[in-house]
């Protein structure tokens, strides 16, 4: 293996941001009978949705581990 390819397989197994949202409930659905209901968005969860894609994207964009990838990316697969 050379050394590019085990330096490669080495950081696809780390973890290089960590972003974490919660949305407090006092719903609890069972794992096992939420497969069989119909799944409707309530408002609150859609207004969480909406705020934490917006935030993700905004610390993503902050994050320069994240940049260091895609860069490494775009010169091994980008457009030529």
């Amino acid at each position: 293996m050379s050394r590019l390819a085990a330096t490669t397989a080495q950081r696809q197994a780390q973890v290089i941001a960590d972003f974490d949202y919660t949305l407090d409930t006092l719903e609890v659905d069972s794992a096992w009978t939420i497969r069989n209901k119909e799944f409707e968005t309530k408002p609150d969860e859609e207004v969480f949705l909406l705020q934490s894609i917006a935030q993700f994207l905004t610390e993503l964009r902050k994050e320069t581990s994240v940049h260091e990838v895609f860069a490494e990316y775009e010169l091994y697969f980008g457009e030529s």
